[in-house]
Order: structure tokens, then sequence, then C-alpha cells
């Protein structure tokens, strides 16, 4: 399977990025992820990462937003195991210290995130969410004021949730 494809090396860093990341991950976070160290490219990124969900090695999951989620699985490992020596030792070695190093950022962003939204009237809204995993344990849609207005309630979110979570549940146990 390996031995015949142009873009290889492509298929085993995601492999590798998966692997080394250990827990699923979304396409946005992902492509993040490769990107970083300059070595790939967008396109080749999602050409190989459709080949490996296509050969069954990567698993995707939808989560309860129908947000595409990335995990390898057994077979995905198996053949990692079995050809990841065919990645050259520094540019593995790069990768899987950039993955360590952004992990918990990233796992941060994924668990704990908001979005701007608008409707066709022209309102706004700010989402506050966290994920667990591919669960929604909140998700909260905020009418705004205005863009702004929404940008703000979603920085401030992301800055003070553990508290403003804890206020939230104290309001709604009363």
């Amino acid at each position: 399977m390996f031995s015949e494809d142009l873009n290889t090396e492509d298929k085993l860093l995601i492999l590798l990025a998966l692997e080394t990341y250990g827990m699923p991950i979304t396409d946005m976070y992902l492509t993040e992820l490769l990107l970083s160290p300059g070595y790939m490219n967008y396109f080749s990124i999602h050409d190989a990462l459709g080949k490996l969900v296509s050969n069954n090695l990567v698993d995707r999951v939808l989560d309860n937003e129908g947000i595409p989620m990335y995990s390898i699985n057994q077979a995905g490992k198996d053949v990692f195991t079995e050809f990841g020596y065919l990645l050259p030792d520094g540019l593995a070695t790069k990768y899987e210290n950039h993955i360590m190093k952004s992990r918990n950022e990233i796992k941060k962003k994924i668990e704990v995130n908001s979005s701007v939204s608008s409707d066709a009237d022209g309102n706004y809204f700010a989402r506050l969410f966290v994920r667990d995993g591919s669960n929604y344990v909140v998700d909260i849609k905020v009418p705004a004021a205005g863009s702004d207005d929404a940008n703000n309630m979603c920085r401030r979110w992301k800055e003070n949730n553990s508290e403003m979570y804890l206020k939230i549940m104290e309001a709604l146990h009363l």
C-alpha cells in the first residue's frame, strides 16, 4: 500500500501525529499541528488524511455538533509500527517534539472554546462550550448586541471559563 504512493511520508507523519497526540482531534487542530513544523502543506495533509480514512487506518467520527474528530485505530498503529522506519529520524523527532509541546494547548482549545455566529436577520450570538472528547459537557448560545459584544464574550469565556461555569452551576442549583 505505502510503497506505491507518492505521499507515503505525509501519511506516516499523520499516523505519527495521531499516535503521539493520543486522543481524538479536530481537522482544524490536526492541520495546525502538521503545518507548524513547515514540512507539509494543507492539500497534501488532506489528501493523505482522506486516504488513511478510506483505508480504515484512521477513524473519523462526528462529535455532537457534527464536527469531524480523527484518531488512529489499531490497524493504523500496526501500519505505523511496520512502516514508521521510512520516516527520516530527524523529521519524526521534530514532529514528535512539536506535538508533545503543543498537546496541552490544543487539548485545552478543543475542550474549552467559543465561537461567534450570526443569523439571517443579522443577530449575533456567542457560543461557549466545554467538550469532553466528542461530547459537550457545557454548550451555551448567548445572544449578543453585535459582533464586538459576541467577541468579547468569547474572549472572557476563554479567560475565565472555570469561574463562569461555577457561577452558572450555582445559579441553576439554587
